[in-house]
Parts: structure tokens; C-alpha cells; sequence
């Protein structure tokens, strides 16, 4: 029920769209409001449009209005907001204004600044019309005279006259002036002078003076529209007696007249055709019929000032074609194919409508059929038709009846044919397979030999079928409005294998580069030239499915979308995607993934498109259906480009402020007129804007810009008309801007501006070459003192090695001195005594063998205390316990040594000093602590080599014992030069705890 119901608002929606006539769009932008009278309406030699109204002048540059007006307590702005006259003479614009006399306003356009000049010869109150002659000078005119006066010079001269309204100088150089009292002057111009050559007396007030193409001069008068000049031209009776205001003669010869009151006329003299157009408050119409204005522009728009605004329409026929549709009650969607005989077959409401595009007209015969969905050709030629139910018809034959030549709701096999609400497509397989996809029923197929298949939802996982395609590959592609895509892949035609695409039901997901749908509703399916499958959803845009990888692309209104309520899908012979929306047409470049929308302001009848109305015919023409109306496009005609259309900088904006032109500031001119400038870096946030002159739907231009030197690659924003840059880096860069409406053909911008920035004196060079110079200095001199310290630590290292080697010979000397040399001195002694018969000689020998004995054995320990060759061969944990043992046999202290987390041998430099700092510990044990018992440890971790030593001796002020005990400094010392720490606690009677940690 929820896919029914969905549907049906769909096609409600489709059938209650109404196409409106494109003819005049209402231009609002900034301060031109709908409500604002327009006088006059002026394009410069820059293209920028200028606009004349009660509330001031206007500068519009197809997206934004820039405003001129009066403002009582400066002097150089607008005298007056009522702008009736405008001329143009090299950069600047002349305006007269109706108000305060004699004033004419001078606008530079390349400063901006507006001066005013008083023409002391000239009284007039009030200025309506102006002109530029040949020479450069200029004629004003006004409530009483006309003024005639050299730019840039004090002469001038007047001519009194009643009010002027038009001016016009012919091939001879001489003038002609209007005025409102009938008179027609014919003035030679002696610079400055005025000459009056003669006066033309008109029954009725002349308001505007206008050439055509024919050479043929045209009044508009009070009452009506007369010729002057050239061939004699029948008037028609609705140009008669009307208040004609303003002429523009178009470049198609066609006269466009603006009356007072009765609106606007279109008159082509070659056809003698008449179009009026009145105030409609519809869109796409005029909204007043008082015409104040008509100008037509370089890229042939007609503007039109009224009493209630600007408008403009296009004098260029749309690439677009209408095809009106002959059935009147419509359709909920429009089925379209064009045959070889350019036959057009339109699907309707309750037939197949013909029409021959030869003679433009639809053919008296009729197929019978109700709501179609889809006309397609078979491989034999005949055409099916498919609607409530498909029927197979014979192809087009002059001047014969349709034929019919099957219907499938009679075939025999209707308990296996299945017919839903109605039938939505068709396809002929490369095997002569016939598929028939079903709005409620699935998928019929029946094989060349009259078997028929059914898949229902458990197949192909849903029930409502919108497109049957075939891909180049011969698989079968079937998409379905309840659930998304599937993909025929293999089995039986009894059992037969499908992937299915669905939407990602996790919301938080991003399905960009995934194997999801974006919507489940799918409208429409198509294979482009590469292979990809275009999927049309109702709701998510578009989708492109590469069935390789089985990644989907989503394109959505964030991309440049009109719409995500996508119709149809179509691709035309150059490669490019067109997409029918509910919002317009678009067409994608899938090279450059950009997207160009058409609406009805292009030439499109209405903006809302229908479903299944697509066809594309032998010679690449396009076609789609809307509610009224068939759209006919050949993609080679549509030659709308902006090359004639100019890109300029508009703005520039420094912390989001527009910079104002000054003598002395960062701008001397206006943007569009500067080649480079010179901000200081501390302001260098930078904002420019740029537009393209391109009028007739500027939405639609893309633009590119890049800062070269900045920017590696262009920019590609879309339709966004800024650039922001926030402190670049000090130096020159080039700021170049291009626009395109199709993303293939480029305009570039008119004058690329060079952006100096500029250092600030912290980054200049000498203040960095200063910077150098300090650095290097520091550095130096960082240098030099980390010399020096090295310097005096390895004099204090020296120091240190220097008394600890002194400690080492006197301890040395002491102990040859108290051991080996007392034996010594008692061995002498010894031999002495060898004769005397008091001491036995036996005696006397064995005394000398055990004093030699005890020498060798202080000579070997004083040897092993220099140097531990045991360390070599057994290691330092053998060797400390060997120590340890020497220390017990002499029954003075106990040492308990133990060891842990020794694998194998240290490097033999790092072995030799903890043996020397044990030995140095255990020296000082039994000399100075008085000790009885010493707990010695000696343990390897990951971090390194822990040694704790623990006493119970006398203790020791730590602090005093520190200067003045060599054995502490050369633990301390040995400690630092192997990168560990030494750690001693002690007090007096309490012991001695030593820590050594060395790091491994």
C-alpha cells in the first residue's frame, strides 16, 4: 500500500505541473526592487549594465547591483536620485538628472568618484535625454533648451527649445531633437556652437526617434507610431493611437514598442505579425503596462523598464523546440520514440498519438491504449506499446491504420502471464527473450518457443518494475520503483541468480564509493557508451553503478543538481548524461563531473518534467515530455556560450571590507581598470569578487580561479563568485579567473591582476640576514662555552684521576712498606743471625721460608689488586666472590656477597671498575668503619647494574666525610664516568648504606 500510495502522488504531482510561457523574467537584485520605476537602461563598453530609475542609478553586473545615489551633505554623489539621461564617452558616464538645474553628474568609471559640472550657461531645471555624437561631444536636453558641450573642457552652448525628448544624428553628422510640443529641430553642430537649421512642426508631441535596420526612421508620438523616413511601411491598427514612449529596432529587423499604457508590441514588418503583451501577474510576464524604456543589449536581450521594474527576454530562438501535445487531458507520464519515417509516436492518456514533424501535425489515426508507459521499436520492426497491458503494433504505414498486431491479455498462457496494475516496460532480449516488467507483479519472460517465466519479489526483490535494460555484456538490468536495482548474473530461467542494489539502511553511514543506492525508488535505468548503468531515483538523485567494482557515484543537488527527484536518463551522441527533474534539465559532463541546468527562462515550456518521457532518434535529437508540451533538442545546435561575455574583478576586500579607490591607498582605480596591487602582509586576508556579464541565467555560469604562484591546479567552484586567500606568503602572484557555461569552452578573465604582498619588517631580508648573523653568533658562542666546560671538566677529571692515582701508589707503597718490606727487613735479620749458636739453624731456616712464604703471598695480592687477571678468566661475579673470601680468611670482617641476574660477561673495562668500586668499599670497611659485618649485592636488570652495600660500623657525617674522603670521590667519580648514580646514607653509630646504579 505504501508503494501505492507513493506512486500515485508522483504521477498526481507530474499530471498537475503546468508549463508556463518563458517570455519576460523580473530582475530584482539588491536595492532594484519589484516596486522601482525604471527610466532608462544603458550597456557599457565593458558590457556592465546600467540602469536609470527614481531611486538613483544602478550598475549591474549579472549577479550583483551596485547603487549611485544622492546624498544631501556630500558633493560627490548623484544631485538628484531621478536619472533620466546617460551617455558614455571613453571611461566616463554623463548623467542628467530631473531635478536642481543645470547640475550634469560626471562618473568615472575607472575611480568611481562622481563630480558634478554646472553648465553656467544653461538653465536648464531638469535633463531628459542625451546623446554621444560622432566627435565625442556630447548634447544634453532638457525642459527648456538643448546643451551641447565638449568633455573635459568649460565650452559650451545652448539652444532654447521646449522639452526634448529624443535625439538622433544621421549618416551626415547633423542632429535632429524631438520635442514633446510637436517641433522636429534640425541642428548643425560647430564645436561648441549650435546651429538651427530648420524646424519641423508634427501635429502630435514626438517622444523617441528611431532607426531600423531598413534605413527607415521611426516616431513614437502620443498617438501612436509613425514613419518618417525610408520606403512606406503600413502601420498596423494596434500601433495606432497608442502613447508610444520608447522603440528598439532588434537585430532580427523587428520593432519592440513601449507605450504608455498599453503595454508592450512586437512588430515584424516582413510578416506584418503583431504581438502584444499586457500585465499578467503570472510569472513570466510583464507586470505593468506602463513601458518607460526598451533597450536590446550585446548579447540580444531585450530589456524593458517599467513603472514596476526591470525585465529582460531573450530575442535568440531556444535550441529548445515545443511540440504542442494534441491530447487535452494529459498525461501522467509521456512516452516518446521517433521512427525512421520521422514519425513521432506520443503515448497518452487513452491513445498513441502520431506525429508527422515534416508537416507539424498529428495524424487522424490513433492506437487505442490507456495511461502508455513505454513505446519501443522490436528487433522485426513492429513497435510495442505498453499500458494496462502491452500490445505489439505494426510500424507506420502512409496513409494506413495502425496495426495490432498482438495483445498479451489474450494470450493463451494467462495463468502464467501475470498483469499488474499496468504494464511500465518492454524489452526484446539479444536471444529473442521477451521481458514484461509490471507495476505490481514483478517480472514476466516468455522464450522465443512460447514458455513462459514469473519472478516475483522473492527474485528479483520487489514487485514494482519501472525499466528492463540489456547492458553490452547480455546481462539483464531491472529497476524497480519499491526497491532499487537487481542484476540478472546466472542460473536457469527456472532458477535465476540476482544481485540486488538496495539503499544503506544505516543512516550514518556514508554511502559515496559503496555498493548502495541512495533512494530506493529508482524511475529510470540506462547503459552509457562505457559501460556504466545510470539508475534515476525519485528522491536521491542520480545514480552510476560501474558493474566491474560494483562501486555507485551519487550525484545530488549539492553537486549542482537541479533536483533529486530525477525522471528520466539520457545520453547523447557527444557522451553527455541529460537528466529530466521536477526543477529543470540538466545535463552532466561525466569527464568533469559539472553539471549545466536549463529552465524555462532558456526556452523550456514548463520546469517540470514527466516520467517516461524520453526518446532519442536516429540523428541524436533529444526529446522529453512535459505536461503540455514536447521539448525537441539537437545537442550540436545548443551554441550558447559566453565568449562575447567578458569576466572582470568587481571587488576587492581586505578582513571582508571592500576596498575604496584612493589616491593614496592600496586602489587607485576601480578593480576592473588596475593591473597590480600592493597590500602590506599583516592585511593580506584577502577576498575578490568577479563576475561574468553574462545575463541570461548567470546562475548557470561556472567559474575557475587559481592565484598563480599560490595554486598548484584551478579552483573549480561551480557558480561561486569569490575567492578567499589568508596570508600568503610574502612575493608577487597572479590572480587569474575563467568562466564557461558548458565546462568545455573557457573566457577568461580581461585583466589578470598581480597581488604584491608585501613583507612586514620582520620577514624582510636584512631583517632575516640579521637573524642569520645573531643565530650563528649564539650558536658560536654556545660553541665556545661548551668548549669550555668540557675543557674544565676534563681538568677536574684529570684532578681526580691525578689523587686517585696517588691514593692508589701510597696505599701501594704503604702496604709494600708494612708487608712485604717488613719481611723483608725480619729476613735480613734472619740472615743475620745464620752462625750464631744460639738459634738453631733448622729453626732459623724454617722461620725465613714462612716470612718468604707470607712475602709472595702480599706480593700476589698487591699484584691482583693492580691488576685482576682473574676477571679475564673466571668473571666478575667469581672474582668478587674470591675477594670476599680473601677479606673472611683474615678474621677481621665478615663480607656476605650475593649475586643475581648474571647471564653472562660484561665488557671487561665496565667489569674492572665495579671491581675496583667493591674493592674501594670494602677498603674503606676495614680501615675506617670499624665494621664486624658487611651485606654486599650485586644484581643486573633490564635498566642496568644495581650495587648495595650495607655496614654495621660507626657511621659518618656524610656531608663533611664527602670533601675530604678520596674514597668517596672516586666512587662518585667512577659512577658519573660510566653515566650512573651513587647514593650514601649514614650517621653517626648507625652504619653505612651505599647505592650504585649503572646503566647498561
Amino acid at each position: 500500500m505504501r508503494v501505492r500510495h507513493l506512486c500515485f502522488v508522483l504521477f498526481i504531482l507530474a499530471t498537475f505541473a503546468q508549463a508556463q510561457p518563458n517570455r519576460f523574467t523580473h530582475l530584482t537584485v539588491g536595492d532594484l526592487n519589484a516596486e522601482t520605476s525604471v527610466s532608462l537602461i544603458h550597456q557599457d563598453r565593458q558590457g556592465f549594465l546600467w540602469v536609470g530609475t527614481m531611486n538613483g542609478l544602478f550598475r549591474y553586473d549579472g549577479q550583483n547591483m551596485v547603487t549611485h545615489r544622492n546624498h544631501p551633505q556630500k558633493e560627490n554623489t548623484l544631485n538628484h536620485n531621478l536619472v533620466s539621461a546617460l551617455v558614455e564617452t571613453g571611461q566616463e558616464l554623463w548623467i542628467g538628472t530631473w531635478g536642481n538645474g543645470n547640475v550634469v553628474n560626471r562618473l568615472n568609471k575607472r575611480t568611481g568618484a562622481i563630480s558634478r559640472i554646472r553648465l553656467v550657461r544653461d538653465l536648464n531645471p531638469a535633463y531628459s535625454t542625451a546623446l554621444t555624437l560622432h566627435d565625442g561631444s556630447i548634447l544634453i536636453g532638457g525642459a527648456n533648451s538643448i546643451c551641447h558641450f565638449l568633455p573635459g573642457s568649460a565650452q559650451h552652448d545652448v539652444l532654447a527649445s521646449e522639452r526634448v525628448s529624443s535625439f538622433w544624428e544621421d549618416a551626415d553628422h547633423t542632429v535632429w531633437a524631438a520635442s514633446q510640443d510637436g517641433k522636429l529641430l534640425h541642428i548643425r553642430v560647430e564645436k561648441p556652437r549650435l546651429v538651427l537649421l530648420d524646424s519641423l512642426r508634427f501635429s502630435h508631441s514626438i517622444n523617441t526617434i528611431v532607426p531600423d535596420k531598413q534605413g527607415r526612421v521611426w516616431f513614437g508620438t502620443d498617438k501612436g507610431l509613425q514613419q518618417w523616413r525610408g520606403k512606406p511601411q503600413p502601420i498596423p491598427d494596434a500601433l495606432r493611437n497608442k502613447a508610444i514612449t520608447s522603440i528598439c529596432a532588434a537585430f532580427d529587423g523587428s520593432l519592440w514598442i513601449g507605450t504608455q499604457k498599453h503595454g508592450l508590441f512586437r512588430w515584424d514588418s516582413q510578416t506584418n505579425r503583431t504581438d502584444h503583451f499586457v500585465s499578467d501577474e503570472r510569472p513570466n510576464n510583464l507586470h505593468s503596462n506602463v513601458i518607460q524604456h526598451v533597450f536590446e543589449d550585446q548579447s540580444h536581450l531585450l530589456w524593458i523598464g517599467t513603472e514596476k521594474g526591470l525585465y529582460f527576454t531573450d530575442l535568440i530562438p531556444s535550441p529548445f523546440q515545443q511540440i504542442p501535445f494534441a491530447d487535452s487531458q494529459g498525461n501522467d507520464g509521456l512516452p516518446l520514440y521517433e521512427d525512421t519515417n520521422g514519425i513521432l509516436w506520443v503515448g497518452g492518456q487513452n491513445f498513441v498519438w502520431q506525429y508527422d514533424r515534416r508537416t507539424q501535425r498529428y495524424l487522424p489515426d490513433k492506437i487505442p491504449t490507456t495511461r502508455t508507459t513505454q513505446i519501443i521499436p522490436n528487433k522485426d520492426g513492429n513497435i510495442w506499446i505498453t499500458a494496462l497491458t502491452a500490445q505489439k503494433v505494426g510500424p507506420y504505414q502512409p496513409n494506413q491504420k495502425p496495426q495490432v498486431l498482438e495483445r498479451l491479455i489474450e494470450s493463451p498462457q494467462k495463468p502464467v502471464y501475470k498483469p499488474g496494475f499496468f504494464v511500465m516496460t518492454t524489452l526484446e532480449d539479444k536471444a529473442h527473450n521477451q521481458w514484461f516488467g509490471m507495476y505490481f507483479q514483478g517480472v514476466s519472460m516468455r522464450e522465443p518457443s512460447g514458455q513462459w517465466h514469473h519472478y516475483g519479489k522473492d527474485v528479483i526483490g520487489g514487485i514494482a518494475v519501472s525499466r528492463i535494460i540489456q547492458a553490452r555484456d547480455g546481462t539483464i538490468w531491472i529497476s524497480k520503483w519499491d526497491s532499487g536495482l537487481s542484476h540478472l548474473t546466472g542460473g536457469t530461467w527456472q532458477k535465476p541468480e540476482f544481485e540486488h542494489f538496495r539503499p544503506n539502511q544505516d543512516k550514518t553511514k556514508d554511502t559515496i564509493g559503496t555498493t548502495a543506492l541512495s533512494y530506493s525508488v529508482a524511475s529510470d535505468l540506462m547503459e552509457d557508451r562505457n559501460g556504466n548503468i545510470w539508475i534515476a531515483t525519485f528522491g536521491g538523485g542520480i545514480n552510476v553503478l560501474n558493474p566491474k567494482t560494483k562501486k555507485i557515484q551519487i550525484f545530488t543537488e549539492s553537486d549542482g543538481l537541479p533536483s533529486n527527484s530525477v525522471l528520466t536518463v539520457l545520453e547523447d551522441n557527444q557522451g553527455m548524461i541529460w537528466l529530466s527533474t521536477l526543477n529543470g534539465l540538466a545535463r552532466l559532463d561525466p569527464q568533469t563531473r559539472r553539471f549545466v541546468t536549463y529552465k524555462t527562462k532558456d526556452g523550456l515550456p514548463s520546469n517540470t518534467f514527466l516520467f517516461f518521457g524520453k526518446a532519442k532518434n536516429a540523428k541524436g535529437e533529444l526529446f522529453w515530455g512535459t505536461n503540455g508540451h514536447i521539448v525537441v533538442l539537437d545537442p550540436k545546435k545548443l551554441t550558447q556560450t559566453i565568449n562575447h561575455a567578458p569576466v572582470y574583478l568587481t571587488d576587492l576586500k581586505l578582513f571582508n571590507q571592500s576596498v575604496i579607490p584612493s589616491a593614496d591607498g592600496i586602489l587607485n582605480h576601480q578593480l576592473m581598470f588596475t593591473n597590480q596591487v600592493r597590500v602590506p602582509y599583516s592585511q593580506a586576508m584577502l577576498t575578490l569578487d568577479f563576475a561574468s556579464l553574462f545575463y541570461r541565467n548567470p546562475t548557470q555560469v561556472q567559474y575557475a580561479y587559481r592565484l598563480k604562484g599560490f595554486d598548484d591546479t584551478w579552483n573549480y567552484v561551480s557558480n561561486q563568485r569569490t575567492a578567499t586567500y589568508t596570508y600568503p606568503t610574502p612575493g608577487s602572484y597572479e590572480f587569474q579567473v575563467k568562466a564557461s557555461l558548458d565546462g568545455q569552452t573557457w573566457t577568461e578573465l580581461v585583466h589578470p591582476l598581480t597581488i604584491v604582498v608585501e613583507p612586514e619588517w620582520y620577514q624582510t631580508l636584512w631583517f632575516r640576514a640579521g637573524m642569520l648573523l645573531l643565530l650563528l653568533g649564539g650558536l658560536l658562542g654556545l660553541y665556545l662555552y661548551r668548549l669550555h666546560i668540557l675543557q674544565q671538566r676534563q681538568k677536574a677529571e684529570l684532578a681526580v684521576m691525578t689523587r686517585t692515582q696517588e691514593t692508589e701508589r701510597k696505599r701501594f707503597a704503604e702496604d709494600l712498606h708494612d708487608g712485604l718490606g717488613a719481611n723483608l727487613s725480619l729476613l735480613k735479620l734472619y740472615l743475620n743471625m745464620l752462625g750464631d749458636s744460639k738459634v738453631p739453624v733448622i729453626e732459623l731456616k724454617q722461620r725465613s721460608e714462612n716470612l718468604i712464604n707470607d712475602s709472595l703471598d702480599d706480593l700476589r695480592r698487591l699484584i691482583h689488586d693492580l691488576s685482576p687477571r682473574t676477571l679475564a678468566s673466571i668473571g666478575l661475579v667469581n672474582a668478587l666472590h674470591e675477594l670476599a673470601r680473601r677479606v673472611n680468611a683474615t678474621g677481621k670482617l665478615e663480607v656476605a656477597f650475593q649475586a643475581t641476574g648474571f647471564t653472562e660477561k660484561l665488557e671487561h673495562s665496565l667489569e674492572i671498575h665495579l671491581y675496583r668500586m667493591v674493592q674501594e668499599l670494602l677498603q674503606n670497611a676495614l680501615k675506617h668503619a670499624q665494621a664486624s659485618h658487611v651485606s654486599l649485592t650485586l644484581s643486573r636488570t633490564p635498566d642496568g647494574i644495581q650495587l648495595t652495600y650495607e655496614d654495621n660500623g660507626i657511621g659518618f657525617d656524610v656531608a663533611q666525610a664527602t670533601s675530604r674522603s678520596n674514597g668517596l670521590q672516586n666512587l662518585r667519580h667512577r659512577a658519573q664516568l660510566l653515566g650512573g648514580r651513587y647514593e650514601v646514607m649514614s650517621e653517626s653509630g648507625q652504619g653505612t648504606q651505599t647505592h650504585i646504579e649503572i646503566p647498561v
